[in-house]
């Protein structure tokens, strides 16, 4: 963290006169919040072999305190900070229903979203769409929240300290395992954990620049609240989206539905505000780094009634890709 002179001794400190020590921390936090984001996503481009556990992986907490110290011949800038009443947040629980997460993390019965769509290709397209919808929400598990519960967490106004950084890392894990129990058969198989980990991590990090400074509507492009969303890619010919579908007859039946996902954010910091700006061009970095994933989902459609269910779940760098 970057500090003013040392005080006199017998002088009141920061602290002591009221206010002053709040403003900074929330200039820091802004501050830190490039090195936190790029920090947690540098040499990450694609999905690596991580915990067993997706819903407790690692994500990197850091806080100002733990940010690289600039020099005295550059100071840290010097931004308008609103001094806001940090509330106690809440439990990540009560914030995310089972019934809502229902409504985002749902696959349809394959015969009836083929009967539906008209052929296999279309139900598969239709599927993709839906996936989209659902990494939306692993990125953004504040998107699950509802806007009243929003607003009183104070988008855009925490302190990024010890509360919030637990608060983002069970906020993320709640998402995480109502993904996992209500889609998957294992979540424990094949590429699961590791895909799972990559996106959670980013998760982690959206939650967090929703809440902190740069997280305010001044910084959005008009939106309420910070995110970052994938769309798919359009494919070569420019007749749709990206999709590569396979019914493999085999036992257990399988199908595979492949997609490719460009991220995009709405961070739109102004232009004096130097903390935000280099948390945007980090941003930037990070989507650049993640540009175009060639995302495979290998679903099992029940023997009769029921859902799909996800068997393995692969983030790769192109569609050529082993």
């Amino acid at each position: 963290m970057v500090t003013g002179p040392k005080q006199p001794e017998g002088q009141p400190g920061a602290a002591e006169r009221g206010g002053v020590s709040r403003r900074k921390l929330i200039l820091a936090g802004a501050t830190g919040l490039a090195a936190t984001f790029i920090a947690a996503c540098s040499n990450d481009d694609y999905p690596k072999k991580e915990p067993a556990n997706p819903s407790t992986a690692d994500i990197p907490m850091r806080t100002a305190d733990t940010k690289p110290t600039t020099s005295e011949a550059t100071p840290t800038p010097v931004e308008t900070a609103k001094t806001v009443e940090q509330k106690p947040l809440p439990d990540p629980e009560q914030l995310i229903s089972r019934e809502r997460a229902e409504e985002i993390f749902a696959f349809p019965n394959w015969k009836s979203a083929v009967a539906e769509a008209g052929s296999e290709k279309a139900a598969a397209d239709s599927i993709a769409e839906k996936l989209r919808g659902m990494v939306d929400g692993i990125l953004n598990p504040l998107s699950l929240v509802s806007e009243e519960d929003r607003a009183e967490l104070g988008l855009g106004q925490r302190i990024q300290n010890e509360e919030l950084n637990n608060f983002r890392e069970n906020l993320q894990k709640r998402v995480t395992e109502l993904f996992l129990e209500l889609t998957t058969v294992d979540p424990t198989q094949g590429s699961i954990p590791e895909s799972m980990a990559w996106l959670a991590k980013r998760g982690g990090n959206n939650t967090l620049v929703a809440l902190t400074q740069c997280g305010n509507p001044e910084s959005l492009n008009g939106d309420p609240l910070f995110s970052r969303t994938v769309e798919r890619e359009d494919d070569l010919k420019g007749e749709g989206k990206v999709l590569y579908f396979t019914n493999f007859p085999t036992q257990p039946h399988k199908i595979r539905i492949g997609t490719s996902f460009v991220m995009r954010d709405n961070l739109n910091p102004e232009p004096d505000s130097t903390a935000c700006q280099e948390l945007d061009r980090n941003i930037q970095k990070d989507s650049e780094a993640s540009k175009s994933k060639f995302f495979v989902f290998d679903f099992t459609p029940p023997e009769k009634e029921g859902p799909m269910k996800l068997v393995d779940f692969r983030i790769k760098k192109s569609v050529n890709e082993p």
